[in-house]
């Protein structure tokens, strides 16, 4: 399972990479700025939504509520955000001899946008197989399967180291120190 999941982020990253080349790195900033003013509502919100949606009392609801709750309002927002900033840039004119600055520029961009995006992503999907298994009573089941996958994935295990180092980068922008998406087991700390 863990080959298969390494497979799949692999290829994740490789069609982040292709993207950011073609767009360019204007585009591939103005996305950079969405996702960084996305992620600003959401860590405002996320735990309001959560609590509105969770079961009372019930700690298990309350994590997921809020890795959901901040998952979805981060994509939501990140993408109406980077929409309002790409319709600012249609009148930036690159010329022709700074096009392969331009692409390699997004290239690069690209790639540690697109990391981090995949890395909140692959966080938010191992919780939630984490959360569904825990709360099961941990039977050897797919959920298992796919828990056990991310742990022995190659990909997600750098994408783990990572987050240290982009949570250190990102920290004195966030609102909150914590975000439940981030943690190893999201019910216990």
């Amino acid at each position: 399972m863990g080959l298969i999941i390494d497979f799949i982020l692999l290829l994740v990253i490789l069609i982040i990479a292709f993207m950011g080349f073609n767009m360019g790195l204007v585009k591939v900033g103005t996305g950079i700025v969405g996702m960084y003013l996305g992620i600003q509502i959401a860590t405002f919100f996320y735990v309001v939504f959560a609590d509105l949606t969770a079961t009372a009392g019930n700690a298990t609801s309350r994590a997921t509520n809020q890795i959901v709750w901040f998952f979805t309002l981060w994509v939501v927002w990140s993408i109406v955000f980077t929409l309002i900033l790409w319709s600012f840039t249609k009148t930036i004119y690159i010329p022709k001899r700074l096009a392969n600055l331009d692409q390699l520029g997004g290239l690069a961009l690209g790639m540690f946008a697109g990391i981090f995006g995949l890395f909140v992503l692959a966080f938010v999907v191992r919780n939630m197989v984490m959360i569904v298994w825990l709360s099961t009573g941990q039977p050897n089941n797919y959920s298992n399967s796919i828990r056990e996958g991310f742990d022995a994935s190659i990909i997600f295990g750098i994408l783990r180291s990572l987050r240290y180092v982009y949570l250190n980068i990102l920290s004195p922008w966030l609102p909150v120190a914590q975000i439940p998406v981030f943690k190893d087991n999201p019910l216990f700390g």
